[in-house]
């Protein structure tokens, strides 16, 4: 049976002791109850309490489960991953920290950005994979503009004396250099000479094409050495230039530089009547024409004699005869 026993006030019996009841102490306006099981409990069913069981450490329980421990230098949960600082609806206000922050994630609103468990590499940036992962990335992938509203012109580039690339694919296809020159390495364009003279070219025959063999460029690999043949790589305006140094061309014949392709078929860009010159002879054929070609329609360059004899020649060598194209736009 419980007994009770009600005083307005106890004193101690000795002076300096203090009061001793079941291991608390209170001495000298102090409560102390280090090395009890219960500490200071805190509710009616006695499961949430204040203890101090280890030296120089504090524990809050609640609900009968260690919550936090208070130590010299540190705040810590008692398991990790378990406590939560605020609620959904119940948040502090700022969090002001002297230090390193430490966080598997963040949350931005509504989306939680899982961040990266270790440090990239120099020179790498942040990326998102869409699904709320951050990541390291090198310098270098897709890159993509939206539509906007501002307004405002826009400026893509850098403050520096280095070049500005813009890749396709993993290769190079434009660059500025620090004083705005523009290259283009991957822009189809080639320039091609025979690799000897073409001699006694036939007569009446629309299939003799300038056999242009060896290639001075070939950027984007478009010209066919082996059928003199220009694919255009894409839907674009092209410029064909042709440059031949004919020689013993006969005065009796009608000669043409023709450019032929396969959308458009043939366009003569020079021509010589027959008894134009006054004797047989070198000739110099020059022309050049802007053609609207569709991806993979074809072009080649040909020279056509109507009637004399057949015996003139195209003269080789770079300085004098050659074929070249390039896409405008």
């Amino acid at each position: 049976m419980a007994s009770e026993i009600k005083v307005d006030t106890i004193s101690e019996k000795t002076s300096g002791n203090g009061v001793t009841i079941d291991s608390v102490s209170i001495k000298d306006n102090k409560v102390d109850i280090n090395g009890t099981a219960g500490g200071l409990i805190l509710d009616a069913d006695a499961d949430t309490h204040i203890g101090a069981n280890t030296d120089d450490v504090i524990s809050i329980a609640c609900s009968g489960t260690a919550q936090v421990t208070i130590s010299d230098g540190a705040i810590s949960p008692v398991t990790d991953n378990d406590i939560d600082l605020g609620t959904s609806t119940l948040e502090f206000k700022n969090v002001y920290v002297d230090g390193t922050v430490r966080t598997d994630a963040l949350d931005f609103g509504t989306t939680t950005m899982t961040l990266p468990t270790a440090d990239g590499s120099a020179n790498q940036f942040i990326k998102t994979d869409g699904s709320g992962t951050l990541s390291f990335a090198a310098a270098g992938g897709d890159l993509s503009f939206g539509g906007d509203t501002f307004g405002a012109n826009k400026v893509i580039g850098a403050n520096d004396a280095y070049s500005l690339s813009f890749e396709t694919g993993g290769n190079t296809a434009i660059t500025i250099d620090a004083n705005g020159h523009v290259t283009m390495p991957l822009q189809s364009s080639f320039c091609a000479t025979l690799s000897s003279t073409q001699s006694n070219l036939a007569i009446d025959d629309s299939t003799v094409w300038i056999e242009a063999a060896t290639e001075i460029w070939d950027l984007n690999g478009d010209y066919n050495t082996g059928t003199y043949t220009f694919t255009a790589p894409v839907t674009g305006k092209y410029h064909l230039h042709a440059r031949l140094q004919m020689l013993s061309t006969d005065q009796a014949g009608a000669n043409q530089l023709v450019f032929y392709t396969s959308n458009v078929n043939s366009i003569w860009v020079e021509s010589f009547s027959a008894n134009m010159h006054a004797n047989d002879g070198q000739r110099h054929y020059h022309g050049s024409v802007i053609m609207d070609m569709d991806a993979n329609d074809t072009a080649k360059i040909r020279f056509y004699q109507g009637g004399g004899t057949s015996q003139a020649d195209v003269n080789n060598g770079q300085a004098v005869s050659a074929v070249s194209g390039y896409l405008i736009h």
